[in-house]
């Protein structure tokens, strides 16, 4: 029944052209006795031409056949009967059907003109969509998301992208051996092509320059369809767009591995640079005073002694310090340090630090003041401990022996706001962003003691809670120490 369906609806087209060339006769009836018969001519060959930019070459040239036939009929006497019998008419039939066939062919092939126009318009559009999609994307899971929905919008199927990190997909699939032989070979196949014909769907590799990055399959969703030519010349455009992009992805993340290469080299570098200068000064004072305990005890009064252990034990605490940072820096830089997230009291944290410090031999003034409101922060007790004896020790090694330390807590709206402020040379403005870089130093602090690891571990230790930390000049001269922590945000940052 389909089958007989499918002939008739291909023989409408005659059927109509026919049925408006014996309408124009019918119509141009009344017009007979005043209008001379060759100007009839003129309303037939309008309708070939409406014929021929509707339906197509076939049924124009059938209705210019017809129109040639039905004005001997209607328009030149004797009527109703087809003769020739008059020379003059004999050469209007004859200019008709051979003029009607001409128009039909020269407008079939204007319309062809402006549909392939129309496509090449479509395809130029569609692929440019699709590469302004791609220029945006730099991970691979977006780049394939991004094109499997644009070309499921435009050609008849669903696609797929299969690139090469995926064998374990790629082995529970029915059609992977025409995957790996699309993969391996770089040729087309599936449905319409020479190779897998039989499959219901279209097979094409993401073909670069110098290799081949994936296959994309197309689904058919007619296991009877195929792909027309234009179809076809669309995926193939759409192959090469999808394989620059992942070439480009590709050079992108090798950029990007070589940079964190380099960069890790510096740090190795910088590390080594740091143990052999900074490192070496705490060890040899702390290896000379234990020499000199050894050699020259029974010649050493117990001033002289209590003074060398005092200095070997503030030297110790100082290598103490520098060992911890460049642990904590790589720990951080290595994503392996663990925190524990738990709300605390500030005033109580606060009290375990000021301990901490004040141990270290030299008893610095430290004014604090917190707030009474102040909620409970949540964060990780042990690292935060970390930020504030690093920002507390930078502030004694900057500002003079009598001047204090200023330490105070208060509420701003969502965040909590902890500033440690001193009266030390402050920081240049050029140089309050570059201060919490790893193995940064200013200016004023080239002579200083230190690796510059400090405030870059403050600033990783403060991120991972969700804050923001930053060095502002303080009124009167000296540096202020801002860290903010969120009161209504997880951890990491988020609301």
């Amino acid at each position: 029944m389909r089958g007989l369906w499918a002939r008739t609806k291909a023989y409408l087209p005659y059927a109509a052209g026919v049925a408006l060339v014996l309408a124009v006769s019918v119509v141009g009836q009344p017009l007979r006795s005043s209008v001379h018969p060759a100007n009839m001519v003129m309303f037939y060959l309008m309708v070939i031409v409406f014929i021929a930019l509707r339906w197509g070459l076939g049924p124009a040239v059938a209705a210019a056949a017809c129109s040639a036939f039905a004005f001997n009929l209607f328009f030149v006497p004797p009527y109703f009967v087809f003769a020739l019998t008059d020379l003059e008419y004999s050469l209007t039939f004859v200019g008709l059907l051979a003029v009607g066939s001409i128009l039909s062919a020269m407008a079939v092939n204007m319309r062809n003109q402006a549909e392939t126009a129309r496509h090449r318009e479509d395809e130029t559009a569609a692929l440019y969509a699709l590469s302004q999609e791609l220029t945006v994307v730099t991970e691979m899971d977006d780049l394939v998301r991004a094109a499997s929905a644009h070309i499921n919008r435009v050609l008849p199927g669903s696609v797929e992208i299969i690139l090469p990190g995926a064998s374990e997909a790629l082995r529970a699939r029915p059609d992977a051996e025409i995957v790996q032989w699309v993969y391996q070979r770089g040729v087309t196949a599936g449905r319409g092509t020479p190779h897998f014909a039989a499959s219901g769907a279209h097979y094409h590799p993401l073909k670069t320059l110098n290799t081949t990055l994936g296959v994309m399959v197309l689904s058919l969703r007619d296991d009877a369809a195929s792909l027309a030519p234009a179809q076809q010349r669309l995926l193939a455009a759409y192959a090469n767009l999808i394989a620059l992009a992942i070439e480009r992805i590709q050079f992108v993340d090798k950029a990007k591995q070589a940079e964190l290469l380099q960069e890790k080299e510096r740090l190795q570098a910088a590390i080594l640079s740091s143990i052999s200068h900074d490192l070496r000064t705490p060890l040899a004072s702390v290896t000379g005073v234990l020499s000199s305990m050894l050699e020259h005890r029974s010649t050493l009064d117990p001033a002289s002694q209590d003074e060398l252990l005092r200095s070997a034990w503030a030297e110790a605490r100082r290598l103490n310090r520098l060992v911890a940072n460049l642990l904590d820096m790589s720990r951080l830089d290595s994503g392996a340090i663990k925190t524990s997230f738990d709300y605390c009291d500030l005033q109580d944290l606060i009290g375990v630090v000021l301990s901490n410090v004040e141990n270290g031999g030299e008893q610095r003034r430290i004014a604090v003041q917190v707030d009474d409101n102040v909620p409970l922060v949540r964060l990780d007790f042990t690292l935060f401990e970390r930020v504030l004896v690093n920002v507390l020790d930078n502030a004694f090694k900057y500002s003079p022996p009598d001047a204090p330390v200023e330490l105070s807590v208060r509420r701003e709206g969502r965040w909590v706001r902890v500033l440690v402020a001193d009266r030390g040379p402050g920081i240049p403005p050029d140089e309050r962003e570059k201060v919490f870089e790893r193995f940064y130093r200013t200016r004023e602090a080239a002579t200083m003691d230190g690796a510059g690891l400090g405030l870059a571990i403050c600033k990783g230790i403060v991120e991972l809670h969700g804050g923001k930390i930053e060095a502002l000049q303080r009124p009167g001269g000296g540096t202020i120490i801002q860290i903010d922590l969120p009161l209504d945000r997880t951890p990491d940052g988020h609301l």
